[in-house]
């Protein structure tokens, strides 16, 4: 486990787009394996409880995996396949 670095707690934001997740990166690789969960920056600052913050988020929500290395990042997006399985991708990131 000490040649993995974690990563929690992603926040990426900008004007139009914001993404939070988790992930790794193999430090002897630098083979990174992350999943990040894109949604409105606007509607996500502005949603004051968690319920309506995952109500929100259910319509806005889409999954991007990250692989590759940092100089040769592959991105790939998706629909988000169910609200559980993004709250556990940010809350519980993969060991």
């Amino acid at each position: 486990m000490g040649d993995v670095l974690q990563l929690h707690d992603l926040l990426l934001k900008g004007k139009a787009l914001a993404m939070i997740g988790s992930g790794t990166m193999a430090m002897s690789t630098q083979e990174l394996d992350i999943k990040l969960v894109t949604v409105s920056p606007h509607r996500w600052a502005k949603l004051p409880i968690m319920t309506e913050l995952l109500e929100g988020a259910a319509r806005e929500l889409i999954e991007v995996a990250v692989t590759g290395t940092p100089q040769k990042p592959q991105a790939t997006a998706r629909p988000l396949r169910g609200l559980e399985k993004a709250i556990n991708t940010l809350v519980i990131p993969d060991d």
